[in-house]
């Protein structure tokens, strides 16, 4: 194969996997829909937010570890993923305790921030080639779907004024979480960018 197809290729095998991913998070949501029709604590939609939360704080924690470039990058990432994580399970850790979710990602995230402010110079540096990759770009989007646009597409007044008489709470639980389970899957895709762009880095780094 020419060596100049090579990043067109890569760009389509991209394309594949991530369309994949995008395929099966929307079975999930399919099978529930058509076993129990809830999106409750203990569905697949929900089950599956906490796994790929895990995995994606795996792939930053390990990039931290094992990559020597964005190390910086990653563990900020890492502790926000892990937050996250704290914050997806909080229905169960609030029956441990009322603030138990709040207890665990609290320590998590100062020590992240504690961290990049610590390391900020290196850090910085970092973000001259991360905020212009495709990682961030798709790290972005995972932000703006789950933590923003989610929130406001299931406010309850939104629904409440699209179905009026025939509001059905489970139908806006529903889009809400599905919407959440999405944008976890872009930042998966982003996860599995960043990996890639910092092993390529760390390599142009021993050639040079």
């Amino acid at each position: 194969m020419p060596e100049d197809c090579l990043p067109f290729v890569r760009g389509i095998l991209r394309v594949a996997l991530y369309a994949g991913i995008t395929a099966f998070l929307f079975l999930l949501m399919y099978i529930d829909a058509v076993t129990t029709g809830t999106f409750g604590e203990t569905s697949l939609v929900e089950i599956a937010q906490s796994v790929i939360l895990f995995v994606i704080t795996a792939i930053f924690v390990s990039c931290a570890l094992r990559v020597s470039a964005l190390t910086r990058s990653a563990w900020l990432l890492a502790t926000f993923a892990a937050a996250s994580l704290i914050r997806e399970n909080d229905i169960w850790l609030d029956m441990l305790h009322e603030e138990g979710w709040q207890i665990l990602a609290t320590p998590v995230i100062a020590a992240g921030l504690f961290y990049t402010w610590r390391h900020r110079a290196a850090f910085l540096a970092e973000q001259r080639v991360f905020t212009e990759s495709m990682s961030f770009g798709l790290f972005v989007s995972a932000l703006m779907t789950t933590y923003v646009f989610s929130r406001l597409f299931g406010m309850g007044r939104f629904w409440r004024s699209v179905m009026q008489d025939d509001y059905l709470r489970p139908i806006k639980d529903m889009s809400e979480e599905c919407l959440e389970l999405f944008g976890y899957g872009l930042m998966l895709c982003a996860a599995i960018e960043f990996i890639a762009l910092a092993r390529r880095l760390a390599a142009e780094a021993r050639a040079a």
